[in-house]
């Protein structure tokens, strides 16, 4: 038997969905069955690979601490996203360098106050992604889980991949979350990646069970990214030969300006690019 939506789910996320549309860059939030600092790390990797392949990267933090990846690379925010969605700094002032073509910015505070419904926000939101966005190719979400639930930053992404160990554990704590991720975004962009000490032939038939099960039980679909091995550059090669294309260009739509407030958003931001 299916499980259906809760109601307004679907109307919410095509709402959070179109504050990435039309974007030149692939927005990406990662979650896991795993402990955090094992996805960051998994992320870490991913955005090296990339930016050393020559792919401008903005990884967004929403974890802090020392799972988070602005810790893991040494970094010391100066602001989080937070601070700039209040106008009370420049975007060019939360994202930091961490490497050529590399960016990170911390949203730490950012998940917390958007998922507690601070008001007004949403268009400061929409101008901060519009801009990180048309400065990089991927922006990268290490997604943090907030009483069970995805932040605002999350949900907005269209495509998210759930990186877990498999052990049954884990493959549980997946399905419990893909479960309540379709009740808050929808059904669509939902990518596996695996990690196997079997390798590859081991790893794809736990993503054909999970698979299996989401489709009779959530009407879900899921994309699979592959075995999930460092030496390969974590998800940086699954995400070139796995992810369908971005349709048509991504060019902003001009009908839709950023606010005032955020007009002089660009300039600050390509000191950093």
């Amino acid at each position: 038997m299916v499980e259906r939506d809760w109601i307004g789910a679907t109307d919410q996320a095509a709402g959070l969905r179109r504050l990435f549309g039309r974007r030149n860059a692939r927005v990406i939030a990662f979650v896991a069955s795993t402990a955090a600092g094992e996805r960051s790390a998994l992320l870490s990797t991913t955005a090296t690979a990339l930016a050393g392949a020559g792919r401008r990267v903005v990884v967004v933090d929403e974890l802090g601490g020392d799972s988070g990846l602005v810790g893991a690379f040494g970094l010391k925010p100066q602001a989080d996203l937070f601070d700039v969605l209040t106008g009370q700094r420049a975007i060019g002032e939360a994202v930091m360098m961490a490497g050529s073509n590399l960016r990170l910015a911390s949203a730490v505070r950012a998940a917390r106050e958007l998922e507690s419904g601070e008001v007004g926000l949403r268009q400061q939101l929409d101008a901060v992604l519009r801009t990180l966005c048309e400065n990089a190719d991927f922006v990268l979400i290490d997604a943090s889980l907030r009483r069970s639930r995805l932040s605002q930053l999350t949900l907005a992404a269209p495509d998210m991949v759930l990186a877990l160990n498999a052990d049954s554990e884990a493959i549980k704590r997946a399905y419990a979350l893909l479960k309540r991720s379709v009740r808050e975004r929808g059904r669509d962009g939902y990518h596996l990646a695996v990690r196997h000490p079997g390798g590859e032939r081991a790893a794809r038939g736990v993503f054909d069970t999970i698979q299996a099960v989401a489709r009779q039980h959530l009407d879900l679909g899921l994309g699979y990214l592959g075995h999930v091995s460092a030496a390969r550059g974590a998800l940086a090669e699954a995400f070139a030969s796995h992810l369908p294309p971005l349709p048509g260009t991504c060019a902003i739509d001009p009908q839709v300006p950023l606010p005032a407030a955020f007009s002089a958003l660009r300039e600050p931001f390509q000191s950093v690019v």
